[in-house]
């Protein structure tokens, strides 16, 4: 083997050991066989030396560069610029998009159905699962606060908090992408249009149930019809490699990110265009560049973010898969590049030389361009996509690259940038300035490199030191092509290898970035994302009864009057109003036509009240063909329905209590209901029918007999003249009974019935010992229980033929005293004994209950 022979193998062998993960080490192989001796090597030895074989070229794609001279997102623009827009428009077939980082993502409908007055819809956010953290609802452009929990399939979802313009008007349900069915509310309101199986799973939608309003009003209640649904959100969950936790091919153990060198990898595996199979893809490209986006860059006034993350909705078309993630590409500063037919990326950021280029191959220099086609950017517009104020595009001022102008005899060439899924304005200053900056980068060399350039790809960075006259070109510089081939040295030398090679020139200063002098003042006044409306109305007044309510000539129907000024909009075609009992959810109340004045010139209406107990609320919005104004509130109307109670007593077989009655022209009366002592309302019974009262009075009402009286005047025993036995003492409120003394203590009665029952209660107390009980003698002696403790006894006896008197009977040991004595004559009409809670309760003419007073605990005897 001659010399030229041996050293072309020696430098093939080295460079198969240096780069072995190379996508072209394959074609080493095959070349390598021409140095092994006999046989079949030598017949390939000869097919080779008779031809070039390309070992496998490398390209990179500036991404950045190409914006700027050629203007190439006006391709992507087409599926790209303003993709909410685009996403929002009404198609029969939405479009596949995915939703990355923390954006606001538009919904697009797969169903719409209105009945009556409600609509019921169900829209994609993402055409994948997501994560869905970190929640911001905005319904036609307005933030809309939920309370309640969106996730419940089988409950009533989230609503608007109270106060807020839709509250009571809208309702919503997320699907994550793992609901399992649609919310219940639609399978049980609509069947006809949802069945529980219309789960959308796999896909993260939102199901949204509003009150559309009369469809000859709808377009005043809504600006948009169906409305605009919008989300911002942290969106999908993706790949990372750098996490042995996570697989590539289980989604369930990915994790949400906004790192850019992820979301493209994510985009290039998991598009419906052309996805790439993880052999297609330089792996540890993107590993190194999901590191330098994760690096934490100063910021002046305090804190830090990270280099580069990315939000925003990719909505993807058939256009070129590498055209339509540019919007990515140009959030990290990357640029594509391609090994051996794999892909990858170039991360934007500086970094050190990894080879020196000391010489070139025969031909010398080939190329050294100066100028590149299409103008030569002086001064960069940008804009980015401002989360904070809606998501809306916002522009960074002016930036004059520096030097720039000069250095071009003082003529000014603008060029713009935009960069769609940023959302940070300092990462769009430091993106606009590294493409500025490297557009300005000019310096390109072509050259055959040898073959120790065989490890290089495109978009290594290289130190050129070239001697003689190719002094002035070093440098630093980019790879940007690198096309190795074999070819042959001539008849039966061999083969060797050439790298012709293109450089661009680049400098660590290209990246440079000190946030004291570089960073912008964003100015970023409180941003109020409802849309401009017509003028609220004036304040609401509500009056009630005489003059409001309806006489239809037998009753009185209670009713409210509400009255306003009109609002001062000129476009105001009418009013919307709600109510809702306090407590409850606002219901449509109905629509006031513009005109409609009274007397004073206010604008009016009326509700009919059905629940007379209650407080209510009203609210009333202004409506225009440009959308409907805030809310103007009134809370807390009342009818004049309340119960005063001045004095309230239990009496021998009655309630009795002196009350005002309500002053309202629709009040018929009250009724009197009771429960056991603690039961509450709840448990109270009617105890009278409904005793009639006119309104604004002072009356006695009663429950029982109100003819009952207690037998027994002297029920504290302050006359001792009224009782006789022996040892038994008198006064102080009470009769005593000491051992010893007689069994009987009576008094003469005259007043008995013979084969009535009578009523007793009495209260024993200061117990030692023994027992008591009552009897009435006749012709016989009935007796009631003992009394064994101290407390309240009470219950009935049957009077004897021939009644004489009333006997209280102690045992020989007894000692005790006995108090508070009744004893009246049980009738139907009496009530029964005991302690209970009473309830007085106003009833309107139309005989609905107003606000029960009470509980009033009194003992009945």
């Amino acid at each position: 083997m001659g010399k030229a022979r041996r050293l072309t193998a020696a430098l093939l062998l080295s460079t198969a050991l240096i780069a072995p993960q190379q996508a072209r080490a394959g074609f080493l192989v095959g070349a390598l066989a021409s140095f092994l001796g006999g046989g079949v090597a030598t017949a390939v030895s000869t097919a080779i030396a008779s031809t070039v074989v390309n070992v496998g070229a490398s390209l990179l794609f500036s991404v950045a560069a190409n914006a700027i001279q050629q203007n190439r997102l006006r391709k992507s623009q087409v599926a790209q610029q303003e993709p909410g827009r685009e996403l929002l428009l009404d198609t029969s077939l939405p479009a596949y998009r995915t939703a990355y980082g923390t954006c606001r993502a538009p919904g697009s409908y797969t169903m719409r159905k209105v009945k009556g007055d409600i609509f019921y819809g169900c829209a994609i956010l993402n055409s994948r699962p997501a994560d869905l953290t970190n929640r911001a609802l905005y319904i036609d452009g307005r933030h809309v606060q939920l309370t309640g929990d969106p996730f419940d399939f089988q409950g009533v979802g989230a609503v608007p908090a109270g106060g807020t313009l839709l509250d009571g008007l809208v309702r919503v349900w997320f699907g994550r992408g793992d609901q399992l069915s649609a919310p219940g509310y639609f399978v049980d309101e609509v069947p006809e249009f949802v069945a529980a199986t219309d789960a959308w799973r796999g896909r993260t939608v939102i199901w949204v149930r509003c009150d559309a309003g009369p469809s000859e009003h709808r377009h005043a209640n809504w600006p948009s019809f169906p409305p605009v649904l919008e989300l911002d959100s942290n969106w999908s969950r993706v790949w990372d490699p750098r996490d042995p936790a996570q697989h590539p091919d289980d989604p369930s153990t990915w994790a949400f990110s906004g790192n850019v060198a992820l979301l493209v990898l994510d985009a290039l595996r998991n598009n419906p265009v052309r996805p790439y199979p993880l052999a297609s893809l330089l792996l540890d490209s993107f590993i190194e560049a999901a590191n330098i986006c994760d690096e934490l860059v100063a910021l002046k006034g305090g804190g830090a973010e990270l280099r580069y993350q990315a939000g925003g909705v990719l909505a993807f078309s058939e256009e070129e898969l590498e055209d339509q993630l540019e919007p990515l590409m140009l959030a990290g500063g990357f640029d594509w590049t391609r090994v051996g037919g794999r892909l990858g990326i170039v991360p934007g950021a500086f970094r050190p030389a990894t080879h020196e280029i000391t010489d070139m191959l025969e031909g010398g220099l080939e190329f050294c361009d100066m100028d590149v086609e299409g103008e030569v950017p002086t001064r960069l517009l940008a804009t980015y996509t401002n989360f904070l104020r809606g998501s809306e595009p916002a522009a960074l001022s002016p930036w004059d690259i520096p030097g720039a102008q000069a250095t071009d005899g003082g003529v000014s060439t603008t060029a713009d940038l935009r960069f769609e899924m940023v959302t940070s304005p300092t990462q769009a200053q430091r993106l606009r300035n590294i493409a500025g900056r490297k557009a300005r980068r000019l310096r390109r060399v072509s050259f055959t490199a040898p073959p120790s350039a065989f490890d290089l790809v495109a978009g290594s960075v290289v130190t050129l030191d070239l001697p003689g006259e190719y002094v002035a070109l070093n440098g630093v510089y980019e790879v940007e092509r690198i096309a190795p081939f074999t070819a042959p040295l001539g008849d039966g030398e061999g083969v060797a290898l050439r790298c012709p090679i293109t450089l661009r020139e680049i400098a660590s200063g290209d990246y440079a970035w000190n946030p004291a002098t570089d960073e912008e003042t964003i100015d970023a006044p409180a941003f109020d994302a409802e849309l401009a409306r017509v003028q609220k109305p004036g304040t609401i007044t509500v009056t009630s009864g005489p003059g409001v309510d309806i006489n239809t000539g037998t009753v009185f129907i209670p009713r409210f009057r509400f009255a306003f000024d009109p609002s001062p909009s000129a476009s105001v075609i009418g009013y919307r109003w709600q109510y809702r009992v306090q407590g409850g959810e606002w219901t449509a109340g109905g629509w006031i036509d513009g005109l409609v004045r009274d007397g004073s010139g206010k604008v009016f209406g009326f509700l009919d009240v059905a629940a007379v107990a209650n407080a209510y609320d009203f609210r009333i919005s202004a409506e225009s063909r440009f959308g409907g104004s805030g809310w103007e509130t009134f809370t807390g109307a009342a009818l004049d329905m309340d119960i005063t109670v001045n004095v309230a007593s239990g009496a021998p077989g009655r309630f009795v209590a002196e009350i005002n009655t309500p002053t309202s022209s629709a009040f018929a009366g009250v009724v009197i209901k009771r429960s056991p002592a603690g039961a509450g309302l709840g448990a109270a019974t009617p105890i009278t029918a409904l005793i009639p009262l006119a309104p604004g009075q002072t009356v006695e009402v009663v429950a029982g007999d109100a003819d009952g009286v207690n037998l027994i005047a002297d029920k504290d025993f302050e006359d001792a003249g009224d009782w006789s036995g022996t040892d038994w003492t008198t006064g102080s409120g009470f009769a005593q009974k000491v051992p010893g003394a007689s069994l009987r203590y009576l008094r003469n009665f005259t007043p008995f019935e013979a084969g009535a029952t009578y009523r007793y209660t009495i209260t024993m107390f200061d117990r030692v010992a023994g027992w008591a009980d009552l009897r009435l003698e006749g012709a016989t002696v009935p007796n009631t229980d003992d009394f064994t403790t101290n407390g309240v006894w009470y219950g009935g006896i049957l009077a004897p033929a021939s009644p004489a008197s009333i006997v209280l009977a102690g045992s020989a040991d007894g000692d005790f005293k006995l108090g508070d004595f009744w004893l009246v004559k049980s009738t139907p009409e009496c009530l029964s004994q005991g302690l209970w809670d009473f309830y007085i309760i106003p009833v309107a003419q139309t005989g609905t209950e107003g606000t029960a007073a009470g509980p009033m605990q009194r003992f009945i005897y």
